[in-house]
């Protein structure tokens, strides 16, 4: 019985996160069908950087150096310039950076937000239609849509609901799995998104783990 509950529960979750992904697609259906093109900072800052570091990808060395900015400057030590984002590596390990592969890039983290808020929302036990219409609010959101020129703000809403999701789980069970995935998805907000959302993420859960720590101090035997 108890193995029927968990697959039916899986198939559930898998159900979601397709609907999830499908109505994020439609939702943003100009940049998912490259219908129109980005613009501001997207066009005239983080495509030429993704092109300049999927292009010496391509060539088959790391773009530690843009010869190209400042009469050169140093690509791997700017926050932004996404050198060290894994999805902007992975994505130039397979392709060269064009308009197209940037507004793909775009909708994996908007489709990562939605599914994020739902897993965060899924872990209160909430009901299944609320953790639904929960990530779709969130990935639709103002902040979200009004932010397609700036992508590590859009990158940085797509990981922050996972950060407190394995918080609560490592605080709830205080294990190195749930340790491991608090500090993969911390990890991938720092590389991935704004610095801001990042300090100011960190300020949260250190509060958060404070005051986790006098609560159990102080009800400890």
């Amino acid at each position: 019985m108890q193995t029927g509950l968990f697959i039916k529960k899986n198939r559930n979750t898998v159900t979601d996160i397709a609907l999830l992904i499908i109505v994020t697609v439609i939702a943003y259906l100009p940049v998912s069908f490259f219908i129109f093109s980005l613009k501001n900072d997207s066009l005239v800052q983080y495509l030429p950087f993704r092109y300049h570091l999927s292009e010496s990808i391509q060539h088959g060395y790391f773009p530690f150096w843009n010869p190209y900015l400042y009469t050169g400057f140093p690509i791997h030590a700017d926050m932004q310039g996404m050198t060290w984002n894994p999805i902007v590596l992975a994505i130039s390990s397979v392709t060269r950076y064009n308009m197209s592969v940037l507004e793909f890039e775009v909708v994996i983290y908007l489709a990562l937000a939605a599914i994020g808020m739902y897993s965060l929302l899924k872990s209160f036990s909430l009901s299944r239609i609320i953790c639904i219409l929960g990530g779709i609010s969130y990935m639709s959101c103002g902040f979200i849509t009004g932010s397609a020129s700036v992508i590590p703000w859009i990158s940085s809403a797509a990981f922050i609901p996972f950060v407190f999701k394995y918080l609560k789980r490592f605080l709830e069970y205080p294990n190195w799995k749930s340790s491991l995935s608090f500090s993969i998805s911390l990890c991938m907000l720092f590389l991935c998104g704004y610095p801001t959302f990042f300090i100011y993420t960190s300020y949260i859960v250190l509060a958060i783990l404070l005051f986790a720590a006098i609560t159990h101090f102080k009800n400890k035997p």
